[in-house]
């Protein structure tokens, strides 16, 4: 009859080898046969041995797969990490020819290679290209993929969430607010059936704007995985600083070998009409107007006749008044605001003298230059009379 053995080079594949004297096509069509039945045999029975093996970092991540009690000889012929499924590993030359180095909640590690509905409950049978060691695709394998790896990881943006198990992945405020308690990553659902437990399918703002259908923990409470703390993943968020009692500051908060650490505050930037202390001293679009509402600098138009206010919803809003101003002519008096700017009223220059002209200058207002214009100085014995030097001769 046919035994089983380790396939050279091939760590966790088994094959059949005939013994002496048996028909080699028998072997064949055996192998042909039995090799899904025993793949998804192997499957399970891989999970339920690896967790049980104690190889600590070097072994397989548990599961709640279970294995079938007449499983006792197919373990003799399973290879141990590292190098077999299940294992810790860098790259895919590390895995099983049929396996791929791909990321989990624990880091990385050998996929199993897989048929449809093989998989364990946390993960799915997907394909995925393998690459070489330049990068380049070489085959295309069936393994089974996690369908959550990074969800709950703080983020700052979409593109960190993607994985081989969802493309459609989305940096979401978990709290359905602003992103004060940070932004992390969610996983693309149509329904809670689609999500882990204690996990629901909702509406949420994205980090890059609009909202979207993820799964998100009903706590409204996420916390770091092995693989976040290990790269030290971190997201914003807002602090709370001086008195104040609301979360207003704009920090940074990570992953870290206590888990997720609390929101640090930043250093702060310029303040701006957003709802927020962007200057982290405390006061939300701090600077008041003169009827005492909130006014950022930036919301200055640098128009004496709109009065600037910021509104946390809106952002800026520039109201025309009726203030007194100066409209920057001195051929104008009264100057005051209205819909159509700074105006003043015209003003009359007149000196009321022959041999000047009454002349209003806007940078210097009334100016009364001499002429020479034609003039009578009331003395029959000159003539004839002209103005020169502002006086008639």
């Amino acid at each position: 009859m046919a035994t089983r053995t380790l396939e050279p080079n091939r760590p966790g594949r088994i094959v059949n080898r005939a013994k002496p004297g048996e028909w080699n096509g028998a072997v064949g069509m055996q192998n042909q046969e039995t090799r899904v039945a025993w793949k998804s045999f192997v499957v399970l029975l891989l999970w339920a041995m690896l967790a049980a093996s104690g190889c600590g970092s070097d072994t397989a991540a548990t599961s709640t797969a279970g294995a079938d009690s007449s499983s006792a000889d197919a373990q003799s012929d399973v290879t141990l990490c590292p190098g077999g499924y299940g294992c810790v590993c860098a790259s895919d030359e590390e895995c099983p020819y049929d396996s791929q180095c791909l990321e989990t909640t624990e880091g990385l590690r050998c996929a199993l290679h897989c048929a449809a509905n093989e998989c364990p409950g946390a993960y799915t049978c997907a394909q995925v290209a393998k690459t070489d060691s330049k990068g380049n695709p070489t085959i295309v394998n069936h393994v089974c993929v996690q369908k959550w790896p990074r969800v709950c990881d703080p983020c700052t943006g979409s593109a960190q969430c993607l994985t081989a198990g969802d493309a459609k992945a989305k940096c979401v405020a978990i709290d359905g607010g602003v992103g004060a308690s940070g932004w992390y990553c969610g996983s693309a659902c149509a329904a809670d059936t689609d999500c882990p437990p204690a996990y629901g399918c909702k509406q949420v703002p994205v980090r890059e704007g609009g909202t979207a259908l993820q799964c998100v923990p009903n706590s409204q409470q996420c916390s770091c995985s092995g693989a976040a703390v290990a790269a030290q993943k971190s997201t914003t968020c807002l602090a709370v600083v001086g008195s104040g009692k609301e979360p207003t500051c704009a920090g940074t908060r990570a992953c870290g070998s206590d888990g997720l650490g609390a929101c640090q505050p930043g250093a702060g930037t310029a303040e701006s009409c957003n709802g927020l202390d962007d200057d982290c001293d405390g006061a939300i679009d701090n600077a008041t107007g003169a009827d005492g509402q909130a006014t950022a600098a930036s919301c200055d138009d640098g128009l004496p006749c709109t009065t600037d206010l910021c509104d946390p919803k809106t952002g800026c809003q520039h109201t025309a008044n009726t203030e007194p101003c100066d409209d920057g002519d001195a051929c104008t008096s009264g100057d005051a605001c209205s819909v159509d700017g700074c105006k003043g009223a015209k003003i009359t220059c007149q000196d009321s003298q022959l041999c000047t002209d009454d002349v209003c200058d806007p940078a210097q207002g009334c100016v009364f230059p001499p002429n020479t214009a034609p003039c009578d100085d009331g003395k029959l014995c000159t003539g004839p009379d002209a103005c020169k030097n502002g006086a008639c001769q």
